[in-house]
């Protein structure tokens, strides 16, 4: 091949990998949010789970209760607003927002192998992150991430979803003891849906 025929095949090729490239970004985002549909659209391809928390897609004024001190009975209580929408093509749920201490940011994803959602975690402005994983239970949604207290007690976080309705939802989180005793709860969320 001389190097004019090498020249006029590689300029061939860039272009068609170009027009891929274009034709993925022009055609393969459309379940994201846009101006027709601000919180996305839960792709048609994505598990069926993916209803599961649709829920969360939209945005909704909440109020936090957090015990900042592990196991300290005094509450502190906080306003947020807490928005949802479908992310990377519709498959998956991306949702958090302040509440005047913490910076929240939760991806989810439904994994069809484990047959559970697998949460990924983030908050600043100290730094935090981690994973979570659950599923659908009776009418409620139980993710769990095994943890230790802060006085040495193996068990598990659990984060409960519940009084879910068109209107909004209920969540609570709370350390559980390996043998199912209710240690201590260590954040609720009273969440009203404003906008969908």
């Amino acid at each position: 091949m001389n190097l004019k025929s090498l020249l006029i095949f590689g300029g061939l090729f860039l272009l068609g990998f170009a027009a891929i490239g274009q034709g993925i970004r022009t055609t393969g985002n459309q379940y994201e949010p846009s101006k027709k549909y601000p919180f996305g659209r839960p792709n048609p391809t994505a598990p069926k789970e993916i209803t599961q928390f649709a829920f969360m897609v939209g945005q909704c004024d909440c109020v936090d209760s957090i015990r900042l001190v592990p196991g300290d009975p005094k509450w502190t209580i906080m306003k947020s607003t807490w928005d949802g929408k479908y992310i990377m093509n519709g498959t998956a749920i991306q949702d958090g927002g302040p509440n005047g201490r913490f910076n929240p940011l939760n991806i989810r994803i439904y994994d069809e192998k484990q047959q559970k959602w697998v949460v990924t975690y983030f908050t600043t402005p100290k730094y935090g992150s981690g994973v979570w994983k659950g599923k659908k239970e009776g009418n409620k949604m139980i993710m769990r991430q095994a943890s230790t207290s802060p006085n040495g007690r193996k068990g598990e976080n659990r984060l409960t979803f519940y009084n879910i309705s068109k209107n909004g939802f209920s969540w609570k989180g709370e350390f559980v003891s390996e043998d199912g005793t209710v240690a201590y709860a260590f954040w609720k969320i009273q969440c009203t849906k404003v906008k969908r």
